[in-house]
Order: C-alpha cells, then structure tokens, then sequence
C-alpha cells in the first residue's frame, strides 16, 4: 500500500512537472511571437553602422561567442576561409525578409532548421536552454546579415569569426549549431554571388565559403555537400549571368576560386559529385558559358573528375574526355595564328606563344595520363587514346619549337611506350586488351614520327634528333615481344628508310 502511494505521488509530480514545463514553453512562445521578429530583422536596416555594428556583437554574445579580433582568429590554429583552397589542392532558408525582394534567389529551408520560435519540437530536442538561445542568436545573425547584405562588409568581420568559431568546435561530432551556421553561410554566400552590388572582394569571400563548406566532413555534416552542390548548380546555371558572365577571362584569382571550388566538388561522396559535374558539363557545352572558363581552369575540373569518378563510372570518363577535345577546339585559332606568322616564335607575341606552353601541352600531357592510368578501364584508354591521335596529328605540330617538340615525345609518346611496355595484365582479358592499347600506342608514335618527320629535323638540333630518333627504334624493337604479325617489322623497315632518306 505504501509502495502505491508513493508511485501515485510520482505520477502526480511527474504530471505536475510536465504541466508546469508546457505552461512555460507556451508563454516563452508566446512572448516571442509578441516581439514581433521579423519586424525587428527588417527594421535593421535603419539602422546607422555604429547601431549595426552594436547589434551585431550583442547577438554574437548571445550565441554563446566571443568577440575575438578577425587578426587573432586568423592566428589560431583554426581553419580560415582564406586558407581553404590552400588546404584543398595538396540550403538554406527562403528569402529571408522584405528587403532582399531583388536577390533572385530562393533555396528550400531543410526542415531540422526551422523557427525555433514557432516549432517547439526542435527544442526538445536540444539538451539544454541554453543551447536553445545559442541556436536562436545564430539564426538571428544570419537574418540581420541578409537583411543588411549591401554594407555587410561593415559586420562581416563579426560573422565570420562567430560563424568559423562554431565550424572549428564543431569538427568532431554532427550538431545544431554546425547546421545552422553551414545553412546560414549558404545563403548568405547565395545573396552575394548574384548581387550586382557586391564587391569583388566580398565575392572571392564568398566563393571562398562554399569551398569551406565543402571541406566539411561528410562524417560531421550528413548531406550537406549535396545541399552544397545542388545550390551551387543553381547559381551557376540559373543565375550565369551574375556570376560567370561578368567574370574577365584575365581574373585570375576569381577564376582560381571557382576552379578550386569545382574540384572540391569532385571530391565528394558520388551523389554531390555528379551534382557538380552536371554543373561543369552544362557550363562548358552552352552556348553562352561556352568558351568562357579559360582553358587550363576547365581542363584542371574535368580532369579531377575523371580522375576521381572516372575509374568506377566509365561515362564521367567518356564525357570528361569529350569535353578536353572540345578545350583542344577552343585552342586552334591561337595556334594556327603562330603558324600563320612562321611557328618559330620569331614574330607571334608572348601571350600567342603561351597557348602552348600553358595550355595545348598541359592538356595533351593529361589526356596522355589517362592512357596511362591503369586503373581506367580499357574503353577509357582507348577513348583517351583516340583523342590524343586527334589533337597530335593535327596541324598544330607546325607550330612547336624544339624545346616544346621534345616535351611531347619524352613527356607523351615517350611515356606511353614505357606504360604499355612496362605493362603486367593480370588475366587473359587483360593481355588481349594491353595487345591493343600497345598497338594504339605504337600506331601512333610512328603516325607523329611519319607526320612530323620535317619538322622534327628543322626545329631540333641534329645530335638530339638523332637520339629521339635511336630511342624511338629501340622502342619498336620491343614492341616486337608483345605484338604478333609482321606489321611492326613493316613500321621498323619504313622508319629505317626514312632515316636515310
């Protein structure tokens, strides 16, 4: 009867107790609606700056931050954005409120961020109050920056630190506060990417948040690289024109960023990273965006796919390598110019000359990788194969030096015998398919050899053609091991009579 009772009274006081806590959470709810937030939000855009800068730091307080000096962040051991794409070479709410009506953007709010104000089942399932205001002082960070974004370079210093101090202790484990600081970021770095007032240097700061937010660890924040690389197809397909059409061909540092960012895409789990290449393959085959990423950055973006996505999918491959011969397509006018004006580079400007060297060889150098690469199934080889004989046995051979003759036989035909030579299939499928590859390879050096033959002699000096020359026989001399026929002692007996010819 005692043990009754005393379950009775706990009941009791347990029912009381819930009671009490649902009258609170419903007069809290209450007292914020009557705060009337959104109005608050919009009505800091009257502020002056000193208000703005004010409120700023009170709401970072409120979040549970620091007012720590942007020198002193950057000091520390934490990650910056300025060092994200350093780092990596080695979506957020709707519109926010009524005063970015001009900001062609809107992106789905993820249903774990939501107002906290008006959805009391997100606070329950935070562990205390207090990280329930830290939450609601984020968001709240995010909405006067939106709101504000024309001067946001005056509190951008603010919400930066806050923002990173966050990512930073965030790093080991999936939490609110990531969450919501990462979605916050988006859509800020959205409202500037496509606003026409921003200034270049707000929008490098931007392009360098969704690297930073690619750089997060999928294991600590589950799905946000695809929330990261559906936004970013948005602003690069949808809204092209206040992005990548007013970006000069000669920007290096902005046309970096966006390269870094791209290639960051590729390094993520496959659902993102098709996302991202969708986005590279629309921008480099429509008609306005065409021609537009000048051609080393786009080579660098499909060659970190193909070389990250290319060896389980074969199709990136295959459309990666279609989208290199369409760069190769881009260069012809440039080089059929330095041969117009006599391709010793006697005449052609500095800029003319640097096609080859920054541009043709680079990529003719990474389409002969792939050939390489034996992790490539046999129907990328040969496809990268067959694009390399179309770039190579173009006209554009004229237009090389000596120096830039002999990178392409020791750096590329070259480097394609030692591989195919050097091979070691492991079963019967295998050697049948290096048998071919090695026949390719062959084909085509004595293909350049027999094309080139003139200029060869003309642009090299006699003791060096003669060397390339012996070197190119020894190599066909072993490819007499592994292909069978006579067809290579017909190859070697015409090279032998062009030698003395």
């Amino acid at each position: 009867q005692t043990s009754a009772n005393a379950n009775a009274n706990a009941n009791a006081s347990a029912s009381q107790s819930h009671s009490h806590s649902s009258s609170k959470r419903k007069d809290a709810l209450e007292c914020i609606k009557r705060c009337h937030l959104h109005g608050f939000v919009t009505d800091t855009a009257k502020l002056s700056e000193p208000a703005l800068i004010a409120l700023v730091k009170a709401l970072v307080v409120a979040s549970g931050g620091k007012l720590v000096s942007v020198e002193r962040l950057r000091s520390s051991q934490g990650l910056t954005l300025s060092e994200v794409s350093n780092k990596a070479n080695g979506t957020g709410a709707g519109t926010g409120t009524d005063s970015n009506k001009d900001v062609p953007i809107n992106l789905t709010k993820k249903e774990s961020i939501i107002s906290y104000a008006q959805d009391d089942r997100s606070v329950d399932k935070l562990s205390s109050p207090s990280m329930a205001s830290w939450l609601f002082g984020l968001h709240l960070i995010t909405e006067v920056t939106l709101v504000n974004y024309l001067r946001m370079e005056k509190i951008w210093h603010l919400v930066e630190d806050r923002f990173l101090e966050v990512i930073e202790a965030s790093k080991l484990s999936p939490n609110y506060h990531l969450e919501t600081v990462s979605v916050g970021l988006l859509r800020i770095a959205c409202v500037n990417l496509v606003c026409d007032k921003a200034t270049k240097p707000m929008k490098i700061e931007m392009l360098n948040i969704l690297q930073l937010l690619l750089a997060i660890s999928e294991d600590v924040a589950p799905g946000l690289s695809l929330l990261v690389t559906v936004t970013c197809k948005k602003l690069f397909v949808e809204y092209k024109s206040k992005l990548l059409l007013t970006l000069k061909s000669d920007d290096s540092e902005t046309w970096s960023k966006v390269t870094t960012l791209f290639i960051l895409m590729a390094d993520q789990v496959e659902d993102a990273a098709m996302v991202g290449f969708e986005t590279v393959r629309h921008v480099l085959v429509e008609g306005s965006t065409r021609d537009i990423i000048p051609v080393r950055h786009a080579l660098a973006i499909l060659m970190s796919f193909t070389n990250r996505h290319g060896v389980e999918n074969s199709k990136v491959a295959e459309e990666a390598l279609g989208l290199v011969l369409s760069l190769h397509t881009r260069l012809e006018p440039a080089i059929r110019k330095i041969i117009d004006t006599g391709g010793d580079g006697a005449r052609e400007e500095a800029n003319d000359r640097s096609v080859i060297q920054n541009e043709w060889i680079p990529l003719i150098t990474e389409i002969t990788g792939v050939v390489r690469n034996p992790h490539h199934p046999p129907s990328t080889q040969f496809s990268a194969l067959n694009h390399l004989k179309k770039a190579l046995l173009d006209v554009h051979g004229q237009a090389l030096t000596g120096g830039e003759w002999g990178t392409i036989i020791e750096k590329v035909l070259f480097a394609l015998c030692e591989s195919v030579l050097n091979s070691s299939p492991d079963d019967d499928h295998d050697v049948e398919a290096e048998k071919t590859r090695a026949y390719g390879v062959m084909i085509l050096v004595i293909d350049v050899v027999k094309q080139y033959k003139a200029a060869l002699t003309k642009q090299l000096a006699p003791n060096r053609f003669e060397s390339l020359w012996i070197q190119i026989i020894k190599y066909l001399e072993r490819f007499k091991k592994i292909i069978p026929g006579d067809e290579v002692h017909k190859q070697l007996e015409e090279l032998e009579r062009m030698s003395t010819a």
